[in-house]
């Protein structure tokens, strides 16, 4: 993640990357919820595999963990569109704004994850991620382009600077 002390130099669609990703708040419920999704038939041939394979469980919850470790759960949502990961070149579109630094574990998660996993998992983070946006009172849908671009008065990293005063 970028310098927090950098946040004032980032971009304002930079700036709602990292708002939206330190505004979610999950709980387990969601993600039993977001388990419940059907594969849709185009991915019938994922969850095939996922049947089949049997050190699935213990691979799926090392990825998730990745996920969460590394603040991806933004980046899958904004990489799929109704849980189905997009094309490449749709994804690179959809993550234009999204700063390099986020972008550089994602890239890794992409090219390391086995592709049954890494279906499951997309959808599992895309689902909760918009239940807990509605949860928050907002739009499922989200864009950068729509912010926020700043953080809350009460935000205990962004820290301004105050000369400190020597003298009475």
């Amino acid at each position: 993640m970028t310098n927090k002390k950098d946040f004032p130099l980032l971009t304002s669609q930079e700036k709602a990357w990292f708002i939206e990703t330190d505004a979610y708040e999950y709980e387990e419920s969601d993600f039993e919820t977001a388990n419940l999704a059907d594969w849709p038939d185009e991915l019938a041939f994922f969850e095939l595999m996922e049947r089949e394979d049997p050190d699935f469980d213990e691979k799926f919850a090392g990825w998730f963990a990745f996920v969460l470790e590394n603040e991806l759960w933004l980046l899958l949502e904004q990489s799929c569109d109704q849980g189905q990961l997009l094309s490449p070149e749709m994804r690179f579109s959809r993550l234009t704004t999204c700063p390099k630094d986020m972008q550089m574990s994602f890239d890794n998660l992409l090219r390391a994850c086995p592709g049954h996993v890494l279906h499951k998992v997309a959808r599992v983070f895309f689902y909760v991620v918009r239940i807990d946006r509605v949860n928050r009172g907002r739009q499922p849908d989200w864009r950068p382009a729509d912010g926020p671009f700043e953080y809350p008065e009460k935000i205990d990293w962004l820290i301004k600077y105050q000369p400190r005063r020597y003298s009475n």
